[in-house]
């Protein structure tokens, strides 16, 4: 599915488990104009992530890449 800027009824819903009790990090991220440099066009210019947690909504930025704690985690992991 292609998710369209402004259109919300087109959002992408992707899902995950984290299983057992010891806490784990994790990258999670969605990229917009960075893909263009891949040669990707019509890219969302400023994606918002949520993270949900069951129903409840536990994190929402659309602009992770300046946290410096994201920056130090893209690193590790070789992201762009």
């Amino acid at each position: 599915m292609r998710t369209t800027e402004g259109d919300s009824s087109r959002a992408f819903i992707a899902g995950f488990v984290v299983a057992g009790t010891t806490p784990k990090p994790m990258l999670v991220r969605a990229v917009g104009p960075g893909l263009t440099g891949f040669g990707v066009t019509g890219v969302l210019s400023n994606p918002r992530l949520r993270i949900y947690k069951g129903t409840e909504m536990i994190a929402e930025n659309e602009d992770w890449a300046n946290d410096p704690a994201v920056v130090a985690a893209a690193v590790r992991v070789g992201a762009f």
